[in-house]
């Protein structure tokens, strides 16, 4: 479980903003889980990007999930900031780690330093609408939950939760309540006078969602 993944980092991809690689691959608090730091270098700069959870599962009980923590500021120095929200290195992770994960596999992203997703969630955007979540949702995940107030300790920060369908009967049903949650808001917003840019967004991504679904 995640060899491929971890093999693809351990080499380094490359980006349009510097490689991507890992580092510091250590157990975790079982043999069940592995910790690293994922880093980009370009040129003679290094930017921490996250830490990285990958917990395999334990049959039948629990499924593989990996959780992205994102602890760092993005700065390379104070004359230089990195950009990391909505990069080609947040696509390309994200792809990766759902690609990773099997049938009924979770990945648990922090939102703490993506302004537009947490302020989304609070305006009580659906997830699958908010920016992170449709990105999670590109990619294959069909069920969200926010984390938004986590019991600390282990538990970590505020995040979504993205699961990919264990079976096409289950993503048949999850794309048609996500659908119904996208019609709702679509059609709570064409009732109101004044649309936020946010929201905006949004509808945006809901009208693309409902373009691509595939199902009545």
């Amino acid at each position: 479980m995640f060899e491929e993944c971890l093999g693809l980092l351990s080499k380094g991809i490359a980006s349009n903003d510097g490689t991507i690689k890992i580092t510091d691959l250590l157990r975790g608090r079982s043999t069940k889980e592995k910790r690293a730091t994922i880093f980009i270098r370009k040129d003679k700069d290094i930017v921490n990007l996250m830490n990285v959870t990958f917990f395999v599962g334990i049959k039948p009980w629990y499924y593989p999930w990996i959780e992205i923590a994102y602890s760092y500021d993005f700065k390379i120095d104070d004359s230089k900031v990195f950009f990391y929200i909505n990069s080609d290195i947040e696509i390309t992770l994200v792809h990766l780690f759902c690609d990773a994960l099997p049938p009924a596999g979770k990945l648990f992203v922090s939102y703490d330093p993506d302004d537009e997703t947490r302020k989304g969630l609070m305006m009580n955007i659906p997830m699958v609408l908010s920016r992170l979540g449709f990105l999670m949702f590109t990619y294959g995940c069909t069920w969200f939950k926010d984390w938004y107030f986590p019991e600390g300790g282990f538990e970590g920060g505020q995040k979504l939760q993205g699961e990919k369908p264990l079976t096409p009967t289950d993503k048949k049903r999850h794309l048609g309540q996500l659908k119904n949650e996208v019609l709702d808001f679509i059609l709570e917003k064409k009732k109101q006078s004044y649309i936020s840019p946010l929201e905006e967004k949004a509808l945006n991504r809901g009208n693309i969602f409902l373009k691509n679904i595939g199902i009545d």
